[in-house]
């Protein structure tokens, strides 16, 4: 399953791309997401081959995963995945210049399953986790019938987050 979203916002491409590379500010922009840390597990500043823990909380639960960013393009795009065994995962944030500003787009795959993944306490996990959702009848949900009705979700999620970023870079002015 893929799922991606754009916004345009009023601010030059390296304002955008600064914010992108402050993980945990973004990070905390998601509306979605009560409470999070998150803890280099490499040394330096954030490019190509960082690594670093993600914890966060949606209601009463507390969900851990590391990621690795596997491209850094400078003021343009920036690739990470999910370095958590079993949990196939990357998201792709893209920075384009636009007249008046630029357009900021935020996609998530979700890889195919394998033997490794294919149990519903990780599709359980995963789902709480990236898309910090519930889903009615989940013990009954089979992997193979990822509804459209959780990919709509799942991108309403994203567009919030996404407005919440665009909202931060124009009323902070960076």
């Amino acid at each position: 399953m893929k799922i991606a979203q754009s916004v345009d916002i009023h601010a030059p491409p390296e304002e955008v791309f600064a914010l992108l590379k402050d993980v945990e500010r973004r990070a905390r922009l998601n509306p979605h997401a009560q409470s999070l840390s998150i803890r280099p597990l490499t040394e330096g500043p954030f490019g190509k081959g960082s690594r670093f823990r993600i914890r966060l909380r949606s209601g009463d639960r507390w969900i851990t995963y590391d990621s690795e960013w596997i491209e850094c393009e400078e003021n343009r795009r920036i690739v990470a995945r999910s370095i958590t065994p079993g949990r196939e995962l990357r998201v792709t944030l893209c920075v384009e210049a636009i007249p008046g500003g630029s357009r900021l787009t935020h996609e998530e795959e979700f890889l195919p399953v394998t033997e490794e993944t294919h149990d519903r306490a990780w599709w359980r996990r995963l789902l709480r986790t990236v898309l910090l959702m519930e889903l009615p009848g989940f013990p009954h949900f089979e992997v193979t019938e990822m509804s459209e009705a959780v990919k709509k979700q799942a991108e309403e999620y994203l567009k919030d987050w996404m407005e919440a970023i665009k909202t931060e870079l124009e009323g902070s002015g960076g």
